[in-house]
């Protein structure tokens, strides 16, 4: 049986993973209407990368 607490905490991360596939989704759509195909598979594989184009899309 899970406490309050925990509960909390699993909902917590369970949300904050939804928040990130949100943005990543985002990313990718805006990367793709730009036509910025390399960028998505070099954001996918280099996740340093993938956190400045987030930041330069204004998602993170």
């Amino acid at each position: 049986m899970l406490t309050a607490e925990r509960r909390g905490i699993e909902n917590g991360r369970k949300i904050g993973i939804e928040e990130g596939r949100a943005e990543i989704n985002q990313l990718i759509l805006e990367l793709s209407k730009l036509g910025r195909t390399e960028d998505i598979t070099k954001a996918a594989a280099d996740k340093e990368y993938q956190r400045k184009l987030l930041k330069e899309f204004g998602l993170h």
